[in-house]
Parts: structure tokens; C-alpha cells; sequence
């Protein structure tokens, strides 16, 4: 006697991934997202420190051509706008409702404003700029109408109310007869 097995065709249950096969995926496609964007948030941050260390290139520029002009600097930035600069340049993290100026003082005596201390805070506190930096310390000869001096320091932030690394330049100008010579505290 013949026997015949009849096997029963396969369920359609048993086409698809498991609970687990899916759960796996996930888990590597959001460990992979994760780093995709914490990669990015470095990025934008690296970008915005170039965008401020150009902001500073191109306020010191201004303020040659303000001196050259003038004979001294300007006891504020503000004051390079619209002769030297067409427009101030704002920290990139500025919004229309909180602008962030970079930080400036004008230094000397009185209404003799023969140098200056121009800062900005960056975000990547290892940033090669901040090895060349000034770091210079508050100034007691400040000019009259100016804000009062910060500090350099790459401990804290210039203006103080945003976190990061404070990136400064600290420039004196002395006059000696007719020639003028140019100092900065640290090269």
C-alpha cells in the first residue's frame, strides 16, 4: 500500500521579517541618522566660526581705512557704517529681534582713540584661530563714549552672554613725530 503525503501549502504568515529582523534595522538606521547629524551641528558650527572670523577681517579692515582717514579710530564700530563698511557685520547666530554685535572698545585717552580691542565668540572652543589670538586683558584706557573693555581670555566668550572661546585683536597705535607705529601685545 502506497501512502502519500500531502503536505499543506505554506501559510502566507511565514513571508516577511520578524519582530526582531525589523527592530534591528531600525536601530541601525538611527544610530546611523545620529551621527549623520550630530556630523552636521559640528559642520554648521564650523561654518558659522569662518563666517565670524571673515566678519572680523572685514571690520579691521574698516578700521585701517577709518584710521588712515581719521587719524584715530572710532569709539564705536557704528561709526564705520556707511563710509567704510556698507553694513555692520552681525554674529551669524543674530536674528532680526536679537541682534549680536561683535565686541569692540576703542582705546587711548579721552577723544584720542589710538587703538582698539575687537573680539567675537566662537563656538568650536579648538579653533586654530584662537592660538593666535591676542588673549589680552581688559584695558583701563579706554576712549570717552566707548563701551567699557572685555576680555580676551579663550575661557569665556566676547560678548560675555554667548558660550564659547572669546577670538580678539588688541591694536595700538603710537605716534613718534611724524611717523606713526603700529603695536599689537602678542604676534
Amino acid at each position: 500500500m502506497l501512502k502519500l503525503k500531502i503536505e499543506k501549502p505554506k501559510s502566507e504568515n511565514n513571508r516577511g521579517f520578524t519582530l526582531i529582523e525589523l527592530l534591528l534595522v531600525l536601530a541601525i538606521v538611527g544610530i546611523l541618522s545620529g551621527m549623520v547629524l550630530s556630523n552636521l551641528r559640528l559642520s554648521q558650527s564650523q561654518t558659522r566660526d569662518i563666517l565670524r572670523l571673515s566678519d572680523i577681517q572685514t571690520i579691521t579692515t574698516g578700521l585701517k581705512i577709518y584710521y588712515d582717514a581719521n587719524g584715530s579710530y572710532p569709539k564705536t564700530i557704528r561709526e564705520l557704517v556707511p563710509t567704510q563698511l556698507s553694513a555692520l557685520p552681525l554674529d551669524p547666530k543674530s536674528s532680526s529681534s536679537t541682534p549680536i554685535n561683535y565686541a569692540y572698545t576703542a582705546l587711548g585717552s579721552a577723544t584720542n582713540c589710538n587703538g582698539y580691542h575687537l573680539g567675537a565668540t566662537l563656538e568650536n572652543k579648538n579653533n586654530d584661530a584662537l592660538r593666535k589670538d591676542e588673549d589680552a586683558k581688559p584695558s583701563e584706557s579706554v576712549c570717552s563714549s566707548s563701551t567699557k573693555d572685555f576680555s580676551g581670555s579663550d575661557s569665556a566668550g566676547c560678548p560675555v552672554s554667548l558660550n564659547g572661546a572669546c577670538f580678539d585683536i588688541k591694536k595700538l597705535e603710537m605716534k613718534q613725530g611724524s611717523s606713526t607705529i603700529s603695536s599689537s601685545s602678542k604676534r
